[in-house]
C-alpha cells in the first residue's frame, strides 16, 4: 500500500513539472560513461501495482483519480491546525469530492485555497500546495448561528454562513449585470459551489459591500454570504479561479 501511494504521488508531481528531492535533472547530470550504461539484470515490479492491486486491474482514469484525490487529501491535513483541523477536513472531505470531482478531476495540479475562519472573521488564501498563508482579509459572516442553510437563496429567516469544503463555481467580474441585487454586492462577486444535497441551500459567495454597510466587516450581520471590503474582494478575485477551494470553519 505505501509503494502504491508513493508511486502515484511520484507521478503527480512529476505530471505537475515537479522534480522530485534526490533526483537529478538529465539535462544538468553527469555524462554517462560506457561502462555504467551497461543494463541490469534486475526486475522491477513498481509497475505492477498500477496493473493490479489487491486483485483490481486500475485503469488510467481510476489512477488519475486516486491520484487526484489523495494529493488534495495530503495538502489540506498538512495545514497547519490554526487555518484547518484535520477533523475537520476528515469530517467534510468525501462529500465534497465525490462532487467536485465530476468537474475538476481531470486538474493536473492543485488548486488554490481559500480558508474563512468565521469566529475571527478572517479569511486566508494560500497558494496551491503551500502551508502558510499569502494573504489575509476581514471579513463579515452570517447573522445567524449554524453549520447549514435550510434555506436556497437571499432570505431573512436562513442567515447562516455554511461550513465545509466548497469550491469556486464562476467568477463575477460585474454583478450589477447579473444580479437585481448587484449593487448591494460591490465591485466583484466569487460565486461558491456546495457539494450534493447540500447544493442550492448552502450556494453563496464571497462579494464585496456596499458603501453604507461597510462597517458590517468584521461582524457576523450578512444573509449567509461572506462580506468583504471592496479593495479586498478585487485583490481575492485577481488571484482566484474556477475550482479553486472555499473552506469555511466555525
Amino acid at each position: 500500500m505505501r509503494r502504491f501511494l508513493a508511486l502515484v504521488e511520484s507521478l503527480f508531481l512529476l505530471s505537475c513539472g515537479y522534480i522530485p528531492l534526490g533526483k537529478e535533472n538529465p539535462s544538468t547530470s553527469s555524462p554517462i560513461h560506457p561502462e555504467d550504461s551497461k543494463p541490469e539484470n534486475k526486475q522491477d515490479n513498481s509497475l505492477e501495482l498500477l496493473v493490479d492491486f489487491n486483485n483490481k486491474t486500475i485503469d488510467d482514469s481510476q489512477l488519475s483519480s486516486l491520484t487526484y484525490k489523495n494529493q488534495l487529501y495530503s495538502s489540506l491535513t498538512s495545514l497547519p491546525e490554526k487555518y484547518i483541523s484535520k477533523d475537520f477536513v476528515d469530517k467534510y472531505f468525501d462529500e465534497f469530492f465525490s462532487d467536485y470531482s465530476l468537474t475538476f478531476n481531470s486538474q493536473k495540479c492543485l488548486p488554490n485555497l481559500i480558508v474563512v475562519n468565521k469566529s475571527k472573521f478572517k479569511a486566508f488564501y494560500f497558494g496551491a500546495n503551500e502551508t502558510e498563508t499569502k494573504k489575509t482579509y476581514s471579513v463579515g459572516t452570517g447573522a445567524h448561528i449554524g453549520k447549514k442553510r435550510t434555506i436556497a437563496g437571499f432570505n431573512r429567516k436562513d442567515r447562516v454562513t455554511p461550513e465545509g469544503i466548497f469550491w469556486v463555481e464562476e467568477l463575477v467580474y460585474e454583478p450589477t449585470k447579473k444580479y437585481s441585487n448587484g449593487v448591494n454586492l460591490g465591485p466583484r462577486v466569487i460565486s461558491v459551489k456546495s457539494p450534493g444535497k447540500r447544493s442550492p441551500y448552502n450556494d453563496i459567495a464571497l462579494h464585496g459591500t456596499s458603501h453604507n454597510v461597510q462597517w458590517t466587516i468584521g461582524l457576523p450581520r450578512s444573509f449567509g454570504c461572506v462580506r468583504m471590503l471592496n479593495e479586498e474582494i478585487i485583490d481575492l478575485y485577481n488571484s482566484s479561479a474556477v475550482g479553486d477551494l472555499v473552506i469555511i470553519t466555525p
